[in-house]
Formats: C-alpha cells, structure tokens, sequence
C-alpha cells in the first residue's frame, strides 16, 4: 500500500506492506521523505515476533540499525543518526519527575510483568538530570536505586545522592572488595562498626605494598611494616634546649625520676608502650629531648674538666716551687 501527502507531487512517499522476495515474510513500514518520520499514536501499540528499525532482518524482539556515522559529542545529532530517544511530554513540577525508561519483568501467574518489573534503567530530574539503574529482590519492596550517576557525573552505590565521584554506602559495613581470581590475592576497602567504634578498615592477602613510580616505598606483611623512609610530622623541634634560659635539670635530679621510674623523662614507660601503643613523634622528641640535654651535660663537664686539669697544673707548679725552695734551704744549713 503506497501514500503521498497533501502538498507533494503524485507518487509514492510512503508504504506499507511484505517485502520483496528476499524477504518475503517481512512486513516493512518506510517513509521515503528525506526528512520525514514513522509516529504511532496508538495508545498501545503491540508487536508480535521481531521488529526492526533500519533493518528488513532483526534478529532480537528490536533491533535497530544505523546507516551512517554520527558524532557521539554533538547530542542532537548522535540521537538524529544512531540513536534512541525516550522522551515524555509530561509538564508538572521538575522535583523527582521520572522520565520514561527501560524495564525487564518476567510475567507468571496472577501479576503483570507489566506492573512489577524486575530491574531497570531510567532518568530522574530533581534540579539535574540522574540516571538510575535498579534491580528488585522478587520485588517485595519494589525496585531498588542500586546505582545513580547524578548530572556531576558522581556515582552513588547504594546511596541515591553520591558526594564524590564514587560513593559507596549500605547499612552494615559496606565494603569494596577486589580479587585476583587466578592467584585469590585479595584487597577489601571497609566501613565497620567495631564493639561500637566507628573503623576504616583494610583487609589484604598477605602482603600490602604502597608502590610509587613502580617502586616499592613501603609494605605491611604478616610481620610488621617495612618501609624506605618514614617521616613523622611534629609540632615542635627540641631546638629550646639549647636557649641560654632553658633551665637543664642536674643529674642529681635527673638520677632521682629515671632509677626508680626506670625510664628516661619525656619518654612513656614499657607498660604504657605495650598498652598504647607508641607515639612515634611524641617519642622521638622525648629521644631528641635526652639527647641534645646529654649534649649539654658533656659541655659543661668538659669545662669542668679542663677547670680541674688547670687547677691541678697550677697546684703542682705550686708544689714544685716550694720543694725547690725547701731544697735550697736545706742545703744552706
């Protein structure tokens, strides 16, 4: 069956009907306008077996066939040459106004597969434009927001407002798990809730290893952690012991809190360390704090020294003079 519309020459424009004898089985719908277009207005519109758009031979329920290239960043025209546009004329309010978009169900006996759809993919407009892919558990709540990309390009699993560009989140210690399946080397990304504590966890298969330019700067194993360079930031140095009013404690004093504490001042005890774990800054201030204080302590017995070796000298050129002198009166007698 052949149309032309009003306005345009005789001859056919349109058609309508099986297809040539290649296909003879094929009931083929073209507009032959250059710039024309196939609508249907049919409330429903109801198709048995496979239906092709571009295409005499469609091998799925639709198929749909380009016959030219289009440019994936020029939207209008990707859309004009390749691509399939679901668009709705629906005009209230843009607060969670769900645009139409694509669902699969599986129909069994007493429900609609129509109704109650197992997963889908569909857009949301709130203020921006989401994309939103969910899947049902038999459908007992509906269907689930699993996944959303929002208009920023964040992606949120298991939250429906992502705030960075991947977002994790779920009730009860959501996670990120990658496994290696040839070797089953794992590495798991944890959000828990330990005996009430808040933790971000890591968890790994025997060896973790912080690589930076393909080389090895640090690793935790099953024994401990190994590492290239480590760099504890302090607030303040211990350059103060060394000001001319810093006030050294004697090593009388000193002797009185380290024998009985039986460890150095500024410096935690081993039963606190074993307890509390060390502070490693806190620590090495406390060492620095010793040992530029023992620096001073051999300062001043140096001078101590060199006071008493001059002393010493001058006693003994003393006592030589007067054994002289006790001589020469000796020997006048």
């Amino acid at each position: 069956m052949q149309f032309y519309p009003q306005g345009f020459s005789a001859g056919r424009k349109a058609w309508f009907g099986f297809g040539s004898s290649s296909t003879p089985k094929v009931l083929t719908i073209q507009n032959e306008i250059s710039d024309g277009a196939i609508q249907f207005l049919s409330p429903t519109t109801y198709v048995s077996g496979n239906s092709g758009l571009g295409t005499a031979t469609p091998k799925t329920k639709l198929t749909v066939v380009s016959h030219g290239s289009s440019n994936p960043d020029d939207l209008t025209d990707a859309i004009s040459k390749s691509g399939i546009l679901l668009s709705s004329s629906y005009q209230g309010s843009t607060v969670d106004n769900y645009l139409p978009g694509l669902f699969w169900a599986n129909a069994y006996s007493g429900m609609s597969s129509e109704d109650k759809p197992k997963a889908g993919i569909w857009v949301k407009q709130n203020g921006g434009t989401d994309i939103i892919f969910g899947t049902s558990d038999d459908y007992a709540n509906g269907i689930n927001q699993n996944v959303v990309i929002n208009q920023r390009g964040f992606m949120g699993i298991g939250t429906t407002s992502p705030q960075t560009n991947l977002h994790i989140s779920g009730g009860s210690d959501p996670e990120i798990k990658i496994t290696n399946t040839t070797n089953a080397s794992y590495l798991r990304l944890m959000a828990v809730n330990s005996n009430g504590v808040n933790e971000a966890q890591i968890a790994y298969q025997d060896l973790l290893r912080f690589v930076t330019n393909g080389q090895v700067k640090a690793e935790i194993n099953t024994t401990g952690i190994r590492a290239c360079q480590f760099n504890a930031e302090t607030l303040t140095g211990c350059d103060f012991v060394f000001e001319n009013d810093y006030l050294l404690p004697s090593l009388k004093k000193r002797k009185e809190k380290v024998l009985p504490g039986k460890h150095l001042l500024n410096i935690a005890p081993a039963k606190v360390m074993v307890q509390e774990g060390i502070d490693l800054g806190q620590t090495m201030m406390g060492i620095l704090q010793n040992v530029e204080e023992h620096e001073l302590y051999f300062y001043n017995h140096d001078e101590r020294i060199e006071f008493l070796e001059k002393e010493n000298k001058e006693l003994r050129e003393i006592i030589n003079a007067l054994l002289k002198q006790n001589k020469v009166t000796q020997q006048n007698k």
